[in-house]
């Protein structure tokens, strides 16, 4: 939404508002000293761009050139706080958080840079560099900031904001990096639920407090180290992926707290872990708190620490903590995977048209008009200021 404070400020510039859905889509846009400028709001943000055509010969003089200009730019707003600026081929922009009077006096020693520089603005398309014809240029809304593009440069940005969307819509894929990352990820879990109940939890279980509660802790933990293992090399969220990393999450959590339950009962009963391994019996003795009568084991301790009822309690603790955490993850990766996408927008742009409404009308503020889609067969408007496809890629 624009506000009031810019409306105010940027009334005696005369420039056009555009009221877009949703509000924050809003921008200000209007030639000063020959140059199309937008003006918008982003969070604390009070943002200017300025667009115009570089012309400075070849890739080495248009790199010099830009530097220059950077330079003086950011010298230009040394008196402010700047939250970001940036000067490219077909535009230069920045944002502050001062108040709008102070962002818009800074205009006038930019164009004059601009104009030293020798980039031009209106009369040239910031994409080609070809002079305006007698066709009404295309004036390419880019988010919020505007360029002024030929009819060839404009429908070329509309092929490729196309093109640009089909791919971001592409399928992501699964590598096979990042299934090893989870699964690596999920073993050093599995070790880590062993190495508590089999070197820490003999040290602690003289307490009253039973402190295999605390391990079930190791199932968010294995949770992300399966994510961390999986988004190491997979930079792109998809369903396959969160699949796999809350398999891997469940299935090592799961085998860490039976190994661990497993080789502490072994202890218990006096069994090394080896051996205790090559007794089929043990493997079970979680799952049914019973033992094969031709094994020695002592009674009273089966029946005290009530094995198998416990280790379900424990088990489902520490799954629960794999799930959650997972959820949380995997919620996280999925936005921050998010493609930003670009608005694009082509509307018709009639300089003399805009020159004399920002002469006679400068405390007007229109929204823009709606017409006919641009297409390749038909890129002379009937009426000035013709609004072209609204590109929502």
């Amino acid at each position: 939404m624009v506000s009031k404070k810019l409306l105010k400020a940027a009334d005696p510039l005369g420039f056009k508002h555009i009221e877009k859905l949703p509000l924050e889509s809003s921008y200000l846009y209007g030639e000063k000293d020959g140059y199309l400028i937008s003006l918008y709001e982003e969070g604390k943000g009070r943002n200017v761009f300025v667009n115009y055509c570089l012309n400075a010969g070849n890739e080495e003089q248009t790199s010099v050139l830009l530097m220059e200009m950077t330079e003086e730019l950011k010298a230009i707003l040394s008196g402010q706080v700047i939250l970001n600026y940036a000067v490219k081929e077909e535009g230069l922009s920045f944002s502050l958080p001062a108040e709008w009077n102070e962002c818009l006096a800074l205009l006038s020693p930019v164009l004059d840079m601009l104009k030293e520089k020798g980039a031009e603005g209106v009369t040239r398309c910031s994409c080609c560099g070809n002079k305006i014809g007698k066709r009404a240029p295309k004036r390419v809304l880019k988010n919020m900031d505007n360029y002024l593009y030929c009819d060839h440069c404009a429908l070329d940005a509309m092929e490729s904001g196309r093109v640009s969307a089909k791919s971001d819509e592409a399928k992501v894929s699964v590598n096979a990096p990042g299934v090893i990352g989870a699964l690596v990820g999920g073993l050093i879990g599995f070790f880590v639920f062993f190495a508590l109940y089999q070197w820490l939890y003999p040290v602690l279980k003289a307490n009253s407090f039973d402190f295999r509660y605390i391990f079930t802790v190791c199932g968010l933990l294995t949770a992300f180290l399966v994510y961390k293992g999986f988004t190491l090399f997979q930079k792109k969220a998809s369903v396959a992926g969160a699949v796999i990393v809350s398999v891997f999450s469940v299935v090592f959590t799961a085998a860490g707290q039976y190994m661990g339950c497993f080789a502490s009962y072994a202890a218990q009963q006096g069994f090394g872990l080896f051996e205790a391994m090559r007794i089929p019996s043990m493997w079970l003795i979680h799952l049914r708190s019973t033992m094969d009568a031709s094994i020695t084991y002592d009674q009273t301790i089966l029946d005290k620490y009530n094995v198998s009822p416990q280790f379900y309690r424990l088990l489902l603790i520490s799954l629960l903590f794999a799930v959650i955490g997972t959820i949380l993850f995997q919620i996280g990766f999925f936005e921050r995977s998010k493609t930003k996408k670009t608005m694009l927008e082509v509307v018709t742009y009639d300089r003399a048209v805009n020159a004399s409404e920002n002469a006679n009308e400068p405390e007007a503020s229109s929204a823009s008009g709606e017409g006919d889609e641009l297409k390749k067969d038909d890129l002379t408007p009937s009426v000035p200021e013709q609004d072209a496809a609204d590109l929502n890629s």
